[in-house]
């Protein structure tokens, strides 16, 4: 998997973190890998003996799921990025657990990952201080394909309000 993070319009003193190992801690996971033919029977297993409606969260996405009597949904291992290479930044470590600090305008990570497997990435970072009433901090990701082609990304513009009520200030944040 190839990312691209362009934090050009940012400050250069405005930290930007991505969590490699939060991803799948904030968004549940489903895992699109195709189904066999053998059932092997766990512990984690769970069988449904009649037709049932459930509400789940699947893939970060809430919603109500029709379950047919006999299907059967199995804990899957726990998915986990391989080796993380990265040009404009820098893999680090803390408090045991695993950041790229993006330190260039732009920067490409690499990182090895299973077939079809849905993996989750959260950027952090802190908007200055010092910043203004209507200042903005604009930040964008990409996801590329093995071509180097974009098959997705996001955006996020930040605009700072100052006069917000602590309520409200607080419950944003």
């Amino acid at each position: 998997m190839e990312i691209l993070v362009n934090r050009s319009r940012l400050p250069r003193a405005m930290p930007i973190l991505l969590a490699v190992d939060d991803g799948n801690r904030t968004f549940s996971p489903s895992d699109l890998q195709p189904a066999t033919s053998s059932i092997t029977q766990g512990e984690a297993d769970i069988l449904f003996l009649e037709r049932t409606r459930i509400e789940a969260t699947l893939g970060g996405c809430r919603g109500v799921l029709t379950v047919e009597k006999g299907s059967r949904f199995s804990g899957s291992p726990t998915t986990r990025i391989g080796n993380i290479s990265v040009q404009g930044g820098e893999v680090i470590l803390r408090d045991n657990k695993h950041f790229v600090e993006i330190r260039e305008d732009v920067a490409i990570i690499r990182m090895e990952k299973q077939p079809n497997q849905q993996y989750f990435l959260a950027l952090h970072s802190i908007v200055p201080a010092e910043a203004k009433d209507g200042d903005s901090f604009e930040i964008s990701v990409e996801q590329r394909d093995e071509q180097g082609q974009t098959v997705g990304g996001s955006t996020a513009v930040y605009v700072v309000k100052s006069g917000l009520s602590s309520d409200y200030a607080s419950s944003v944040a």
